[in-house]
Order: structure tokens, then sequence, then C-alpha cells
């Protein structure tokens, strides 16, 4: 028998939207663009993400070396060829 407070994907999709910023989308059931839309929210999520990875960093105590050092992007030592080294410093 199915969970009558489980949220549908109906419902998680308006959640979504209205934390994005797009309830109007949900409103009137209208993109406009499809791609320039798909862009638009392919931007806030990471900025959404950007946000929360910052905010849960700051509050860390335990990351006090990491959150001065480390930034959102790709790392160059990702590229080292010497697996040893590369596993040693992303650690």
């Amino acid at each position: 028998m199915r969970n009558i407070t489980a949220k549908n994907v109906c419902s998680l999709l308006k959640d979504l939207l209205c934390t994005l910023g797009f309830y109007k989308v949900w409103l009137f059931q209208d993109v406009g663009h499809e791609n320039i839309f798909l862009y638009n929210v392919k931007l806030r999520l990471n900025d959404h993400a950007m946000q929360y990875w910052n905010g849960r960093l700051r509050d860390s105590s335990i990351a006090n070396l990491y959150k001065h050092i480390a930034s959102f992007k790709f790392q160059s030592y990702f590229l080292c060829k010497i697996t040893k080294y590369r596993v040693s410093m992303s650690r």
C-alpha cells in the first residue's frame, strides 16, 4: 500500500522549480524557449550546489586548512600520471 504522505514526482518537481526561482514555470506550465530554460536551470543548480558546498565548508571546524586552499573547480593534480602521487595529493 502506498504511503499517502509520500511525495510524488510532480510535487518534487514543483518544489525544485520553486527553490530555483522558477515558480512561474510551474504556475503557467510553459518554459518559453526550452534550451534557454534548461541552460538557466543548470546555472541555478550549479549556483545552489556551490552555495551549499561553501556554506558547509565555512561552517566546518575540521576543514580549516582545506577551506583556505580549495576551490570548486578541476584540480591540476588529477592530471598527474603517477597514481600514487595523484591519490596522495587528492587525499
